[in-house]
């Protein structure tokens, strides 16, 4: 519990960016959300398990951020079977979370 109360202080600390991914084998889905006001930002997005996904989303995320005045990102997603791991290990090498 003392985590969780640390990781929500953090969001709100400073302007953040939450995305959230709904993982699945073919094609993930992600939504935007501002961390100050709880409000999602755009629609969401779809994007395959690939690379050519993962730099589309990434794409997104700093045109979001920069639309939205974030200085963090945070990446949320439920791993779903081993079909999360490549997304997950793309967005840290990128210096995501």
């Amino acid at each position: 519990m003392k985590k969780r109360n640390e990781n929500l202080m953090s969001i709100h600390s400073k302007p953040t960016l939450i995305i959230g991914v709904d993982i699945a084998k073919k094609t993930h889905w992600a939504r935007m959300l501002d961390g100050r006001t709880g409000l999602e930002v755009g629609h969401a997005l779809h994007f395959h398990n690939s690379i050519d996904g993962f730099t589309r989303l990434l794409g997104k995320i700093g045109r979001v951020k920069e639309q939205t005045g974030a200085e963090k990102v945070v990446v949320a997603m439920e791993p779903s079977g081993h079909y999360w791991k490549p997304l997950a290990a793309y967005l840290t090498r990128m210096g995501l979370p």
